[in-house]
């Protein structure tokens, strides 16, 4: 069954996406901040978020540009009401995203979320020997009982070492792919290496390894027991 987070403090929309949803075989969870949405997300995966445009205390599309500046691909239905500026969120995510309006039948949002998780393009990979799988779609990487969820940069980074785990990944190598994001992503190979290291090491501790070879590059290792 595909989960979905919801991100919502309205009573009313609660019960009418509670309804809509079970009845079309998806398992939602529900919260009422961005405090415990980024909670939820470092420990459950989810297919995609609904996220209610006006909250209570705080901006849904704020909750929508903080998960898109973290990099996370992860498809987003953002829900309106009123005027609506749908250019604000094509700014923000030109893909993986869409918007519906209240009120909004049950056949609207089905044909939506349907549209939102096909156009999604499957890049997955699955390390069976170490029990890894990376989602670099959607940013979320599984290693045993960790799942976490990695930046735009940081997941390609990850992804190249990983498929190379063993062997030494040059600089140049790591290097072409902050090239290609253009002045966004500006530092040394050594340096977002570092990050995605540290990173890591805080959320899996030594059971991935990230070396720096000097002279030639970067090797990741998988602790062996």
């Amino acid at each position: 069954m595909s989960k979905v987070l919801i991100l919502t403090n309205d009573n009313q929309l609660k019960r009418l996406l509670e309804l809509s949803l079970k009845f079309n075989g998806f398992v939602a969870h529900f919260v009422d901040d961005s405090a415990g949405a980024w909670k939820f997300l470092e420990e459950v995966y989810f297919d995609f978020i609904i996220i209610d445009f006006q909250l209570s205390q705080e901006s849904g599309l704020a909750f929508f540009k903080s998960l898109r500046q973290f990099g996370t691909n992860i498809p987003v239905l953002m829900v309106g009401e009123g005027e609506f500026d749908e250019f604000i969120l094509k700014d923000l995510s030109p893909h993986n995203y869409s918007y519906i309006l209240k009120p909004f039948k049950f056949r609207e949002l089905r044909q939506i979320i349907n549209s939102l998780l096909n156009g999604i393009k499957e890049e997955y990979y699955h390390f069976s020997p170490r029990d890894l799988r990376i989602d670099a779609a959607r940013g979320v990487v599984t290693l045993k009982d960790n799942i976490f969820l990695l930046g735009k940069m940081e997941i390609q980074i990850f992804l190249v070492l990983a498929k190379k785990a063993g062997v030494v990944v040059t600089s140049q190598r790591i290097k072409s792919i902050l090239e290609k994001e253009g002045p966004l992503y500006r530092g040394t190979p050594f340096y977002h290496v570092s990050k995605l290291r540290n990173k890591l090491k805080t959320i899996v501790g030594d059971s991935i390894v990230i070396k720096l070879i000097s002279g030639e590059g970067y090797r990741l290792d998988f602790k062996t027991s």
